[in-house]
Parts: C-alpha cells; structure tokens; sequence
C-alpha cells in the first residue's frame, strides 16, 4: 500500500490510515512545526510487516521511529522503544524496517524531525512480507 501525502491548509490532517500531529501546508510541500509527528497503522498480516518513508527536508534533525508499547488497552510510545535513524541526516531520506507479526495492524508514530523545518516528497508505504 502507498501513502503519497499532499499538504492540507491544516493543522491535523487525515488520510486513509496516517494522522499527521503539528503540520502546515507551506506552497506545496509541508512545513512541520516543532514535535511533528505521524501516525501510520501497519497493514494486518499474520507474518512480519514493511514500513518505508521517504522524505525530504532542509533539517539536520535525526528522524526518529517509535514502536507502540501495549499497556493495558492502549499502545503508548515511549523513547526506550524508538529507532533513532542517525544515518540518514541527509536532505534525502529512505527508512526501511521490516516488523515482527507482532506489529501488524497496530500504529507505529513516525517523527521526521525534531523541530521546526520543511519536508517534501513524503511517501510512507506499509505492507506484509508474504
């Protein structure tokens, strides 16, 4: 599944499966205010479970995945369970992980970067590995 973003003259912005926390549209690519984050739910599967996001950005920010942590109903996220993506602090960025079953179906809080800058071609893909 591809989730290609376009920007949205908005704050929160819903498409299909991602919420988008702290954006603004900024002429045709996304202006992330300071704790930007996205939400992404995994596809359902019952194997192991791909996460890609491309983006570009002027910011020398690490982007940083987080993985949820169930508590009692909920999944939180927590900084003990986050991937800090320091080898690509690039303009260019491609993420690849591929997740254990356990993931599936669930929703993985993506944060492109830490404070405020823009980003471009942003394109997050999920799907399965079977």
């Amino acid at each position: 599944m591809l989730l290609r973003l376009q920007p949205a003259p908005m704050t929160n912005y819903r498409q299909a499966r991602l919420f988008l926390r702290t954006w603004i549209d900024a002429g045709g690519e996304f202006a992330a205010k300071a704790n930007a984050r996205i939400i992404v739910r995994l596809q359902e599967s019952s194997g192991p479970v791909c996460l890609r996001v491309k983006l570009t950005t002027d910011s020398k920010d690490l982007t940083k995945i987080y993985l949820p942590v169930r508590i009692g109903h909920a999944d939180i996220y927590m900084a003990g369970m986050s991937i800090a993506c320091d080898r690509e602090v690039g303009a260019k960025r491609t993420l690849q992980f591929i997740l254990p079953a356990g993931y599936a179906g669930r929703r993985i809080r993506v944060d492109p970067i830490r404070n405020a800058g823009r980003l471009a071609d942003l394109t997050i893909e999920t799907g399965t590995t079977n």
